[in-house]
């Protein structure tokens, strides 16, 4: 277990690497400096309170995915959501997931493998919420016809749909299945996962995929999708705009769906095992797409730097506050990720009765 986690983190090293290397080949940083000195930082400061807004709308959203599992209280959801990001911001391998499911079921004693769960359909919404404004852009947006020696083409954007789209759709299917048929999915994985497990183990993990299930209450209640659905659009619409605010800053006269481009781009770039903070997979995909749009690639990678550290310093310096307002330690926070029954721990342990009482009080 310990290789495989040195396997990971050295795997995401690497690739920051090499894409850091790819983002600072060529920069002259005498221009980048320039670049740097005659921004316009009103609209910088615009853009880190948009991005500290967007914090906001993920707390909301999350706030209707746990509602099967547990009510829970805005700002126990938006310091977890804090902590979390910062999480992904500090630690390796996105860590931040887990660390937010950690903080939100100790604070409201709720099961943590079951609060994970409502963050993997979290996930899921973004995925095909950016997958859709993606086809959407590539579909009408007049992209430059010359070659801009961006890493970034049309080709590589319709062939990432393709991927994306057949990704997402086996994902679809099977948390449909997991939904609706959770009986016969664990049946059909016991004839042929599981089929030589000893017994006892098997019925640990059934209690794991029943405590998982119930992250995934929402799924069945339409209600809550149209307000999840709705959320996913807003806060990636505002995550836009934040990018957006940024062009000003640096004399761009790009329009909104450059913005949403650029956007899309990152997140889907990011996915990439990579260092804490996305280095070097952040700051390549937002400059080269910038470049794809026949932007000056000095100011293209100076706005990708810009860029970057307005995501990152908020959503540290949220997480490490409201880390502190609820004295979590970060000898707490690795011992929750590295222990797995910390995590994912037993059924007997997530408190039944209150997950029970809870689900009754909001079933309409």
């Amino acid at each position: 277990m310990y290789l495989k986690k040195r396997y990971k983190f050295w795997l995401g090293i690497l690739i920051s690497g090499l894409f850091f290397i790819l983002f600072i080949r060529g920069i002259d940083f005498r221009e980048v400096w320039k670049a740097t000195r005659e921004a316009n930082y009103f609209f910088v400061f615009l853009a880190i309170i948009v991005n500290i807004v967007t914090f906001l709308i993920r707390a909301e959203r999350w706030k209707y995915l746990l509602d099967p599992i547990k009510r829970v209280n805005f700002r126990s959801l938006f310091s977890a959501v804090c902590i979390g990001f910062m999480g992904n911001s500090l630690l390796p391998a996105r860590a931040g997931e887990f660390i937010r499911a950690y903080v939100i079921g100790k604070r409201e004693n709720i099961s943590k493998t079951g609060s994970f769960a409502t963050i993997v359909t979290e996930r899921l919404f973004d995925g095909l919420t950016l997958l859709i404004m993606l086809i959407v852009v590539v579909s009408i947006f007049p992209f430059p016809t010359n070659n801009s020696g961006s890493y970034i083409t049309l080709d590589f954007l319709r062939w990432a749909i393709g991927l994306t789209s057949f990704f997402y759709g086996v994902v679809i299917v099977t948390f449909i299945l997991l939904s609706w048929k959770p009986r016969h999915v664990w049946q059909l994985m016991c004839m042929t996962l599981f089929r030589y497990l000893p017994q006892g183990l098997i019925l640990k993990i059934e209690e794991l995929y029943n405590a998982f299930l119930t992250g995934l209450e929402c799924l069945k209640r339409g209600r809550h999708m149209f307000a999840i659905t709705l959320y996913s659009i807003v806060l990636w619409l505002v995550t836009a705009f934040g990018i957006y605010l940024l062009f000003p800053a640096f004399s761009l006269e790009l329009n909104f769906l450059s913005s949403v481009l650029v956007m899309v781009v990152v997140a889907v770039i990011i996915m990439l095992p990579s260092s804490p903070g996305f280095v070097g997979t952040f700051h390549l995909a937002s400059s080269e797409t910038l470049i794809l749009l026949a932007v000056n690639p000095h100011i293209a990678k100076t706005f990708a730097i810009v860029h970057h550290a307005c995501c990152i310093v908020p959503m540290v310096c949220l997480g490490l506050f409201y880390l502190m307002r609820e004295n979590i330690s970060f000898r707490e926070i690795r011992t929750s990720v590295s222990q797995k029954n910390t995590m994912f721990e037993r059924k007997s342990d997530d408190q039944p009765n209150e997950v029970s009482h809870a689900n009754e009080t909001v079933m309409p």
